[in-house]
């Protein structure tokens, strides 16, 4: 089947009738990468949106990620929380090779300031400022 779960089979003959059931899973494969930068700055990121103390982060608060891809498959990249915010996205690489991601921002920053916040994901770190005004 192409999906997980539990399907039923009928059996029937001239004389009897029955039914089997098999539970089918799915193996998820996490991704191979590595950030770009790792294990100092992340390279080529890029911070995008306004970050004002005391005010809530939006949809525009993200940050484009390099990464290289060595194997497909699922991914969690994150921050800590500092200063009020954090940054993070899941998904799943399809294919190998040098790939973007954009890490969706929450919170609210609470003071003004430059924050240092270390990317992880795939046993690698890297650091990526972000300038509150």
């Amino acid at each position: 089947p192409g999906m997980a779960g539990t399907f039923n089979y009928p059996v029937t003959n001239a004389t009897t009738n029955c039914n089997f059931s098999i539970t089918y899973t799915t193996t998820i494969t996490n991704a191979t990468f590595a950030l770009s930068g790792s294990p100092g700055n992340c390279a080529g990121a890029m911070v995008n949106g306004t970050y004002t103390a005391g005010t809530t982060l939006t949809a525009l608060n993200t940050i484009l990620l390099n990464v290289n891809v060595l194997s497909p498959g699922v991914y969690s990249i994150g921050t800590t929380t500092i200063n009020g915010m954090s940054f993070s996205a899941t998904g799943t690489f399809n294919i190998t090779g040098p790939q973007q991601i954009i890490l969706s921002g929450t919170g609210v920053p609470g003071i003004a300031g430059i924050f240092n916040f270390p990317v992880s994901g795939g046993g690698n770190t890297c650091v990526v400022p972000v300038t509150i005004h």
